[in-house]
């Protein structure tokens, strides 16, 4: 949830007393954050002064879940100033910073639905300079098992990378591979599972993901094509929306494998994803380094029955 948005919007607001926190304001709004009537609204804000600031919590308004938090200077809401923080369904934290005159802050710490740091990047007047990230690979039995990840770090100021990477087995965490760049060059060693350097090489600091060829609009005009949206209706689904999410691999050929359904909400949908991403036929690999390899892609799909 971008609240950037809300700068250069006058939001209308009217003066309001709710239960739990002291809330003196509502604002109605749109899922683009513009100011709509109340039965239109797909987000609701309730404000309230704290000190010399002003308080946002948005809320669903169907369940009203808290999904944002956050401080401005007044009720206008044209200047975050403060805490940021939007929320999983759940209410975990899913992101958390400050604001300074509308700029992102110093240290802010988004994390995935395990509550586990992906991304944790220093501002300075809106300009990431230092930045942390990880990235998860997960057991396809149990979700919650981690059995890779990638920490990279990347310094603007100093114009540094360095990135490793970590496999997990019976607990134990081994090095496979590791960066180190300064500039636009650098070296890549890889370890075998002893510890040993296999390979020592010095490569690009280019890197890319695994695309669809044409890029993204030609991917999505290939799934308005192909996909059956008919499916979960000639299944017999009841009205409602469906939705998938399918994990894939793109090789080092930029040919699709290993096509695994994360969920199943039934009536065919899954077996039409992955029948659709079956014949997507040879994709762009993905670039690390310089190099092809070997690559996860999400793709969610969603399908909608009417009543």
């Amino acid at each position: 949830m971008n609240f950037q948005k809300l700068i250069s919007i006058l939001l209308l607001f009217i003066v309001v007393k709710c239960t739990g926190q002291n809330y003196r304001f509502i604002y109605y709004l749109d899922e683009n954050l513009n100011t709509v009537p109340k039965d239109k609204a797909v987000i609701i804000g309730k404000g309230y002064i704290q000190g010399n600031t002003m308080i946002l919590d948005c809320f669903t308004p169907d369940n009203l879940i808290k999904v944002v938090s956050a401080t401005f200077t007044d009720s206008t809401l044209g200047n975050l100033n403060g805490l940021y923080r939007s929320y999983f369904a759940d209410n975990k934290i899913e992101s958390e910073g400050n604001y300074l005159n509308n700029d992102m802050e110093g240290l802010w710490i988004n994390r995935n639905e395990h509550g586990l740091i992906t991304d944790s990047i220093t501002y300075r007047r809106g300009t990431p300079m230092v930045q942390i990230n990880y990235e998860y690979y997960y057991s396809n039995l149990k979700k919650d098992t981690i059995l890779s990840y990638r920490y990279s770090f990347k310094d603007s100021l100093k114009n540094t990378f360095y990135e490793k990477f970590i496999s997990i087995k019976k607990e134990k965490e081994i090095l496979t591979a590791e960066a180190n760049f300064i500039g636009e060059r650098g070296l890549l060693k890889e370890y075998d599972s002893l510890g040993g350097v296999k390979s020592d090489s010095v490569f690009s600091r280019n890197q890319k993901e695994a695309g669809f060829i044409g890029g993204e609009d030609a991917w999505s005009n290939f799934l308005r094509r192909t996909l059956d949206a008919n499916v979960p209706v000639d299944n017999n689904a009841p009205g409602g929306k469906y939705e998938v999410m399918v994990r894939f691999i793109v090789n080092e050929n930029g040919i699709v494998t290993d096509i695994v359904p994360e969920n199943n909400p039934g009536y065919g949908t899954v077996a039409e994803v992955i029948r659709v991403i079956k014949v997507s036929g040879r994709w762009t690999p993905a670039i690390r380094y310089g190099r092809p390899i070997k690559a996860y892609r999400r793709q969610p799909v969603t399908f909608y029955v009417e009543n």
